[in-house]
């Protein structure tokens, strides 16, 4: 249990140099994570991943995705 907690405190960290990464090299015109508008239901905020990597990952690892992996 006690390591949990030092995953935790570690996975914030990770996320929020990703978002600092966007501020610094993005186009001032990109849309950044962190000022995401959310979703229509109340997530939990992961710790690691921003809300556009959940997102990415959602739409790669359905089923729908992959039933077009040798369609094109």
């Amino acid at each position: 249990m006690w390591f949990d907690g030092v995953w935790e405190v570690a996975c914030v960290n990770v996320r929020e140099q990703t978002q600092q990464f966007e501020q610094q090299m993005l186009s001032c015109h990109a849309v950044l994570s962190s000022q995401s508008r959310g979703r229509r239901e109340y997530l939990e905020e992961c710790p690691i991943r921003t809300v556009f990597q959940r997102d990415r990952d959602r739409i790669l690892h359905s089923k729908s995705f992959r039933r077009l992996m040798h369609k094109t």
